[in-house]
């Protein structure tokens, strides 16, 4: 089995947001908080017993072994994502390589496409010839369809969009079903390792807006809004060093207007706040978790595209938008409590 480089406090953030939604959470609360980072461990509350005083540390380096000083348990990385996510171990170790593992970030070409879900330029060309009618309607220009190259897939019934490392190298393609809606990813895909349409600004643009979706991404360019997709709801930090590489000094999170979207705005700015990164948030008309928790008009930059909304947006700095956040009536009542480690 290779080695494998992690960041061990993402790991770690994933495992406690999987504690929290498990039954075991009820008889054991305090597992994963109360860390102290040392110099080559972080110390914690330990997951395989109750207790308040932290006793359970993990190493920083591979093979990432933990133990508890107080129940005995120990182990490495691997043994302890098996036991939280309730998975085997070749499926823990798969999760880790997928998800965790450490991006390579100097971009030199690579030497073949040979990784899970990988394409060439031959298939994206093919891939282009052809459109959908469905695009048509999210109100994207062909101009923007040409400049991201998107097509469409007649045996998959779904618009391709071409996904790229920093350097423009093809790395897999983005689905989206014309029937159903949904997005489908290839499996093993690195996409917590780039940013959909970064290749474009990279060397261009000092401040981005960062978006959840490739449409979303479209949608900002029909504005003239340099924009970044994540590619799902959260900031990794491999995407992060990605910003730093190219040279980002301010970024403006625009993701979606929902309970998700909120989550992910208070989950990207933990991680960017520890850099010289300026984080704007975007102000829709009416803002979920501040103006209302139901159903809102405008649930994305799309949305805003297609009501002639998106060129009339405003932007506040972050700790505005998280005092207007707290100060709302539905903060506590409807938010805080399901989301308490967002603002721990």
């Amino acid at each position: 089995m290779d080695r494998y480089y992690v960041d061990i406090e993402e790991v770690l953030d994933d495992l406690q947001s999987e504690w929290v939604k498990s039954p075991q959470y009820k008889y054991n609360p305090t597992a994963f908080t109360k860390r102290k980072i040392g110099y080559s461990n972080i110390n914690m509350c330990c997951p395989y017993h109750n207790e308040t005083k932290p006793s359970f540390g993990i190493s920083t380096e591979y093979p990432y072994l933990f133990n508890c000083f107080s129940c005995g348990a120990s182990g490495e990385l691997i043994t302890l994502i098996a036991d939280i996510f309730q998975i085997n171990y070749l499926k823990a170790y798969a999760k880790i390589i997928n998800n965790y593992a450490t991006a390579n970030l100097s971009f030199s070409a690579p030497e073949n496409n040979s990784q899970e879900g990988g394409v060439t330029e031959e298939e994206i060309f093919n891939y282009r010839k052809k459109k959908h009618s469905y695009i048509e309607t999210r109100g994207i220009s062909d101009y923007t369809l040409q400049k991201y190259e998107i097509g469409y897939d007649e045996k998959n019934h779904s618009i391709v969009f071409p996904v790229r490392d920093l350097h423009g190298n093809p790395l897999f393609v983005i689905r989206r079903d014309v029937n159903t809606k949904f997005y489908q990813i290839p499996k093993g895909a690195p996409k917590h390792k780039t940013l959909y349409g970064l290749n474009y600004l990279y060397g261009k643009v000092k401040e981005v807006f960062i978006v959840e979706g490739a449409i979303d991404v479209l949608s900002c360019y029909e504005a003239k809004l340099p924009a970044v997709g994540l590619m799902g709801r959260t900031l990794s930090k491999n995407q992060l060093k990605l910003l730093q590489l190219a040279g980002i000094t301010k970024v403006i999170l625009f993701l979606d207007n929902d309970e998700w979207g909120v989550k992910g705005n208070l989950d990207a700015y933990k991680i960017i706040s520890k850099t010289p990164i300026r984080v704007d948030v975007v102000k829709y008309p009416i803002q979920w978790g501040i103006d209302t928790v139901d159903k809102t008009m405008f649930k994305d930059p799309n949305d805003l595209l297609l009501g002639g909304k998106l060129n009339d947006i405003t932007m506040v700095p972050y700790m505005n938008y998280y005092y207007d956040l707290i100060s709302s009536k539905f903060y506590r009542r409807d938010f805080y409590e399901r989301n308490k480690k967002n603002f721990q």
